[in-house]
């Protein structure tokens, strides 16, 4: 009698035990990873900006042109504002003006100008906590920040618009 209750005892398995997917269901289980993940980069994001805030305060880091563009700029037309906001200089230009400047058939209208600078300035600011224009009156104008960052590579963009360099 003895043999038949181990021979029982061996051929119930022990139970496995389940995961969290099969028990809160695979799809609530996943989106609760990926906010997990996104909780996460954010908190590298800070991270990422405050080592960054501390390189420019040691003046240990300066930023170009090509990185401001490649951060900022979706598609061409941002880079054609950018332009135009870097040729009006300190005092800024209105948003009418860059529309007939920039002269684009996506492009017609200056609130299309406002949301499209806006957008320039929350992707910079998601990366390094600057801005890329600010309003001065009713025009807009680059920011401090990114005029420097411009005139680092001053003499390039001249050689772009025929001008002579004068050393």
């Amino acid at each position: 009698m003895e043999t038949t209750s181990e021979s029982s005892q061996s051929l119930v398995s022990t139970p496995k035990k389940r995961s969290q997917a099969e028990k809160r269901g695979r799809i609530k289980y996943s989106l609760e990873l990926l906010h997990k993940i996104l909780e996460e980069l954010q908190l590298i994001r800070i991270a990422q900006r405050h080592i960054i805030t501390g390189l420019e305060l040691a003046e240990m880091i300066h930023f170009d042109q090509p990185y401001i563009e490649k951060v900022c700029s979706g598609d061409e037309i941002d880079k054609a504002i950018l332009r135009q906001l870097w040729e009006a200089g300190h005092k800024g230009i209105l948003p009418r003006d860059m529309v007939w400047k920039v002269k684009d058939p996506k492009l017609w209208d200056r609130w299309q100008v406002l949301h499209r600078i806006e957008h320039m300035n929350t992707r910079l600011d998601l990366q390094i906590g600057q801005k890329v224009a600010e309003k001065r009156g009713h025009e807009w104008a680059l920011t401090d920040f990114a005029y420097q960052a411009y005139k680092l590579t001053e003499p390039e963009m001249k050689e772009e618009m025929g001008e002579e360099v004068k050393n």
